[in-house]
């Protein structure tokens, strides 16, 4: 086998590796989210984004190798829409910090509101 395909094939065991370390973290951190009280808000919104980006870190552009959204979602009809609204949160909530994103905030001085 030429090295350059041997390294490529490398790539990508060690890729899918990761992967499937980083989906079993999300499914522990998801698994947790449903025992967590509403009391818990701060803790439970830092484990969701810990699921996101989780879940959605071999579909991110990285030195390794990415895996195609698309190549990778689930048959199951309703699957694949959660697949793909994981991937889209990760960019939209977690990752960046921009005027589309979700989050919301508001901030109060004195009597003013901003």
């Amino acid at each position: 086998m030429h090295d350059s395909k041997r390294n490529s094939l490398l790539k990508r065991q060690r890729l899918l590796g990761l992967a499937a370390v980083d989906m079993s973290e999300a499914d522990g951190a998801a698994r947790f989210l449903r025992t967590m009280k509403p009391a818990q808000l701060p803790v439970k919104r830092a484990l969701e984004t810990a699921v996101i980006v989780s879940y959605s870190r071999a579909f991110t552009r990285s030195t390794i190798v990415t895996l195609q959204r698309e190549e990778y979602a689930p048959a199951d009809e309703r699957l694949a829409r959660l697949h793909n609204r994981i991937l889209d949160l990760r960019d939209r909530r977690c990752a960046h910090t921009d005027k589309d994103e979700d989050r919301q905030v508001s901030v109060q001085f004195g009597s003013s509101r901003f």
